[in-house]
């Protein structure tokens, strides 16, 4: 609907009268002169008489709105002090939540500290979150989150304790405090102090909590790789995540047509450097390419199609950070990266890849739909799990110790995560920053009790200089999975200390 300016109209009435005015003047006479100038007069002053009824109307909307934010803040904390609560003069307000939470408090309770009073701002915007209406959610949870940020409410430590004790005393106690009250420390324990903490950012401020911790597992690509690994073994399945919702992502990602990161890597040789580099990669080849251009003398190409294991956006960054600073020097060389969409594919299979009966088929369909996956980024795997049930804890306690080892080797990392479930119920270990009180030979025994890393000829040339698994004997593998195991203990370490 449109809005009518009332004002606008009334002026332009008035115009109209003293056009028909004019025309009746010599009717009128000798009240037509003095009509005229009185409606001069009201039309010379009508612009400014507008502005003032205006501002009156708008005055009294900002007035309504800044005695009901006050009346929010005054049922929230009411209930729970001893002094009694008194509305201010609301012309000293902005029509502005944050304005009138801000000055309330401030004229409220003048002792406390500047770092209280943000607490208690926040405490309050967090006890209207599930009320206001939609229109304003927004701005509200943004509001929570930027004093989050402010207060560091991540951790518990001396500066986030009186914020926890001032929580619980205003969520879940029934008794009456005083202001300074709210925020005394010495009647919460260590392990309490941690559940309110968990409490707060899950009712709350979840996806804060969960970036933090993304943060502070400092490797975020190992991160997202063993998230997605894990949600596709169904260790998320409880709480709402599974494959299906990374499908359903892919086929968000196959409309919005993102390019998937995957190269055809096309060059006049493929030299030992970059066989190399392309055996890091999950790949297909290399092969011999046979050229039949028109105009063209026939060539020979070689050739790789590779997938990384992480999004560079295109492929000259790609080729600077991957390929380029490890080429060695050549008379003449040649090597072109290629993106490729798989998602925009088509297979024709017989029968349908349901149903073959031979492994080997199912193994090629698998390795087609691998090349074919769209690439899943840190921030949309993380806000999966933001917007699922789980809490916090429950992550922690699912998400396997091999994030903490930064030089694993992807077998390495496949046999851990498979065997990770195994060695938490032989130690006995519910959280991931649990594996910091434990011994390395005890973390060691629990892996290689289940076996070996499936390693590839690569890996076993790197990590222990020998060529074939035959050669592999258990003393090299436990003297590996030590220096594993005492790394993870190491990093589980500095975790615990800032989570």
């Amino acid at each position: 609907m449109v809005k009518v300016n009332k004002f606008l109209l009334a002026r332009i009435f008035l115009i109209v009268l003293v056009v028909i005015l004019n025309i009746m003047l010599p009717t009128l006479q000798p009240f037509g002169a003095l009509i005229t100038g009185s409606v001069a007069i009201i039309l010379l002053f009508a612009p400014s008489a507008s502005d003032v009824l205006q501002g009156i109307i708008e005055n009294r909307k900002s007035a309504k709105e800044t005695q009901e934010y006050e009346k929010e803040i005054i049922s929230f904390l009411q209930p729970k002090l001893i002094q009694t609560l008194h509305s201010f003069d609301s012309t000293s307000y902005r029509a502005d939540r944050v304005d009138v939470y801000d000055k309330f408090i401030e004229k409220s309770f003048p002792d406390l500290s500047d770092q209280q009073r943000e607490m208690l701002l926040l405490l309050s915007f967090c006890s209207i979150s599930k009320k206001v209406r939609s229109n304003e959610s927004l701005q509200v949870y943004s509001n929570i989150q930027s004093y989050i940020n402010k207060l560091s409410i991540y951790k518990v430590d001396l500066e986030t304790k009186p914020f926890l004790s001032a929580y619980r005393n205003l969520f879940k106690e029934p008794f009456l405090f005083s202001a300074r009250a709210l925020f005394d420390i010495s009647t919460i324990s260590e392990s309490d102090y941690r559940n309110l903490l968990d409490e707060f950012i899950n009712n709350f401020s979840k996806d804060a909590k969960f970036a933090y911790i993304r943060n502070e597992l400092f490797q975020s690509e190992d991160l997202r790789r063993t998230l997605v690994q894990l949600i596709k073994m169904g260790e998320l399945s409880s709480f709402g995540i599974n494959e299906e919702t990374l499908n359903r992502l892919q086929r968000s990602l196959r409309e919005k047509q993102r390019p998937v990161e995957a190269y055809l890597l096309l060059g006049n040789k493929i030299t030992d450097d970059v066989k190399q580099l392309v055996k890091r990669f999950p790949h297909l080849g290399g092969f011999v390419a046979w050229s039949q251009v028109p105009g063209k003398r026939n060539v020979i190409l070689v050739g790789f199609v590779i997938k990384p294991t992480k999004y560079y956006g295109s492929p000259q960054e790609f080729m600077k950070v991957e390929i380029e600073p490890h080429l060695k020097g050549s008379k003449e060389f040649l090597l072109t990266a290629m993106p490729i969409d798989f998602m925009r594919s088509k297979t024709c299979s017989i029968p349908s890849s349901a149903d073959f009966v031979s492994k080997n088929m199912r193994d090629c369909q698998a390795t087609i739909d691998y090349f074919g996956r769209g690439y899943l980024d840190d921030t949309t795997v993380w806000k999966i799990i933001t917007n699922s049930t789980i809490k916090t804890d429950e992550l922690l306690a699912i998400i396997p110790f091999n994030i903490f080892v930064p030089d694993l080797v992807p077998s390495e990392r496949e046999f851990i995560i498979k065997n990770y479930t195994k060695a938490k119920t032989r130690l006995n270990v519910n959280r991931l920053d649990d594996w910091a009180k434990k011994k390395p030979d005890e973390i060691c025994n629990a892996l290689i009790s289940n076996g070996k890393p499936s390693y590839n000829d690569v890996e076993l040339q790197d990590l222990y200089g020998v060529n074939d698994v035959s050669q592999l004997t258990t003393q090299k593998i436990e003297v590996r999975f030590s220096h594993i195991a005492s790394e993870i203990i190491s990093n589980a370490e500095k975790f615990a200390q800032t989570i």
